[in-house]
């Protein structure tokens, strides 16, 4: 017969079977096939809402339950794709297959004596495509969690930690910020009020990497905070953005906890460079980099690029010891090891993918 496509439900079952996990029972209420931890019963038993039936059985052309389908149809479209290479469920899946695989390697030690890396990758093959491995085959798979090993991901930072992004008022006449509290959520490229933006209790208030936006009223301004880790004399070279044209421009202060207001300055439609030399800080002083709304919430995002270096370093024209750009958190997503990633790619093969 020519070579045939698995169907969703085909294709879900032989995922789950190929981690040596598929739940055989039989009978019971149905289940929703994508809450997580994801069930690990036969597709057969996914529950079916006619009227919410998930986007992901009709990207796969799921028949239409308020329909009579005689046969199915068959597309091939861009989110298939994509549901191999990003979905929560295949990312799943290809974690369990190579756990089972080490699993497996610890429960037949000789094996994994003998060589242990090749014997996995002629395991993964057993359970996925349940053939044999070819040498040319295992060389590659090889290849291919070295060069994934070797990837390391970006180190972090040392000095990340000198930083805190949150949001108060900023009060020139006191020269501090009065009410500095914490943003209470990360989105993995800024911090705000929440997971919607704007947030509902905290308004537009928001710091990236590269700048940020000041809240909905002066109690909110963006705050960001550098912590002095030693004492010292420290040098300030920053350079603050305002794009938009309309409305009536932002307004920033630097603010050292210990001698008051260093800048003080209203900006609109213009870029400024701020610098600041000797600056005498103690170890646990602070220094806030900070913007509000000036006189109406309207167009108030910017851009602050900061470095922050020993004056005496800079001096000798070493980099700057701080950065805000290089000491912002990344997101924290986490990626496939080298052998989920194996896994990942024998699912997606076409030779999983189709019966003959």
């Amino acid at each position: 017969m020519n070579p045939r496509r698995l169907t969703f439900e085909e294709f879900r079952d032989s995922l789950i079977a190929a981690s040596n996990q598929l739940d055989k029972s039989v009978g019971g209420r149905p289940v929703d096939l994508f809450a997580t931890p994801y069930p690990l019963r036969r597709t057969l038993y996914g529950l079916v809402d006619r009227q919410f039936l998930p986007g992901t059985l009709r990207m796969f052309d799921f028949a239409n339950p308020d329909l009579h389908i005689a046969q199915r149809s068959e597309t091939t479209v861009p989110g298939q794709a994509l549901f191999f290479m990003n979905h929560p469920l295949l990312l799943d899946r290809a974690r369990a297959l190579a756990a089972s695989t080490a699993a497996w390697m610890e429960k037949n030690p000789d094996d994994a004596l003998s060589d242990g890396r090749r014997a996995r990758v002629e395991q993964m093959f057993q359970q996925v495509l349940q053939r044999q491995a070819s040498d040319a085959e295992i060389a590659d798979a090889l290849l291919f969690v070295d060069t994934v090993d070797a990837a390391q991901p970006a180190p972090v930072s040392p000095t990340i930690d000198d930083w805190q992004y949150g949001y108060g008022k900023i009060v020139t006449d006191v020269g501090s910020i009065v009410g500095f509290t914490p943003l209470p959520y990360f989105s993995g490229t800024a911090w705000q009020g929440g997971a919607s933006y704007p947030d509902p209790k905290l308004g537009w208030v928001q710091l990236s990497a590269a700048g940020g936006h000041p809240g909905n009223d002066l109690d909110h301004a963006a705050v960001r905070r550098w912590t002095a880790p030693r004492d010292g004399v420290f040098r300030i070279r920053s350079k603050l953005t305002h794009q938009p044209s309309v409305g009536d421009g932002i307004h920033a202060s630097i603010i050292h906890a210990g001698q008051g207001v260093l800048t003080s300055v209203t900006l609109h439609h213009d870029s400024l460079d701020i610098d600041h030399m000797d600056i005498h800080l103690s170890a646990g002083q602070t220094l806030d980099f900070a913007v509000d709304i000036g006189g109406g919430l309207n167009s108030d995002q910017f851009l602050w690029e900061i470095s922050i270096g020993d004056q005496l370093a800079q001096e000798n024209d070493a980099a700057p010891a701080w950065s805000s750009l290089a000491d912002f958190p990344q997101s924290q997503e986490q990626s496939l090891t080298a052998w989920e990633q194996l896994a990942q790619v024998l699912i997606c093969s076409n030779e999983f993918m189709f019966v003959d």
